[in-house]
């Protein structure tokens, strides 16, 4: 009852207002319900015919209430020289350096719980076995490159989150170094900008690195990568579908760490043939 009075007041004083177009960027037909009755005009996401990327629908809705054409572009995140700085140096003080090839692993996602029945939908489709995360974070240690050295493997975490990142670490047999430093926004995009590769299921970080131009596995299960993946250039990132795989049913478990591998192994010798050329 609550719940919908307010939704009400919303309603009575958007109409109430002198708007001369509203935006809704939700697909909700409950929000939309917000702005009726409001003379203005109200441009709001439309899917027609194949599946195309959230992202873009917002720039159609813009498009369309400027009647113009926007040129296409990414979303970018800046990252300041300071913050670079620092997480070079956090980096070298557990031994990676600054030539270093760095992968991170990413398994949670936004609302993560260790509690198993919370969230359930999103445990089914976003949270890849740890012990899955770990065998991968092994696989790619271990491989070498032509110059004889090997990629290193972090993961970094809220301290809310540490308990999943410690049983990946253990089950790594230290191939993987966690990080928990207190929640800093700028620390963390200059983390996504510095390393090479970042694997995560669908999640903010993989949204952030997409921002910061870092190369992605992104691992899907559930959701289309074509409506809500990595929002960059298309060479960038490589996604697994969980229903591609034999028994899709099973949700992001579905995904086998061979795939994600080989994945993996696609991103790194492109990354490896770059560094050539540019050196």
């Amino acid at each position: 009852m609550t719940a919908c009075l307010t939704k009400k007041k919303l309603n009575t004083k958007i109409r109430n207002s002198s708007f001369d177009k509203i935006f809704c960027f939700e697909t909700s037909p409950a929000i939309a319900k917000l702005f009726e009755g409001s003379d203005a005009e109200l441009y709001r996401p439309e899917q027609h015919g194949n599946i195309i990327h959230s992202a873009r629908l917002y720039l159609n809705m813009v498009e369309k209430a400027c009647g113009t054409t926007l040129n296409q572009y990414y979303a970018n995140l800046p990252v300041s020289y300071d913050s670079t700085t620092t997480i070079s140096h956090e980096l070298q003080n557990i031994g990676i350096n600054d030539s270093d090839i760095v992968i991170a692993l990413h398994p949670t996602f936004s609302g993560y719980s260790r509690i198993p029945l919370i969230k359930l939908k999103a445990r089914k489709n976003k949270l890849w076995p740890a012990s899955r995360f770990a065998e991968l974070g092994v696989k790619l240690s271990e491989y070498t490159f032509a110059n004889g050295k090997h990629p290193r493997i972090i993961i970094d975490l809220l301290k809310s989150e540490a308990a999943l990142g410690k049983t990946i670490t253990q089950l790594s047999s230290g191939k993987i170094i966690l990080l928990t430093e207190p929640p800093d926004m700028d620390r963390y995009k200059a983390l996504l900008k510095r390393v090479n590769l970042l694997v995560s299921p669908d999640t903010g970080p993989m949204h952030i690195a997409a921002a910061v131009n870092t190369r992605i596995v992104a691992l899907f299960s559930g959701k289309s990568p074509s409506d809500c993946g990595p929002y960059m250039p298309a060479d960038r990132f490589i996604t697994v579908r969980a229903e591609n795989m034999p028994d899709p049913q099973a949700g992001i478990k579905a995904i086998p760490v061979d795939d994600v591998y080989q994945a993996c192994l696609q991103q790194l010798k492109t990354i490896e043939a770059l560094r050539e050329k540019k050196e």
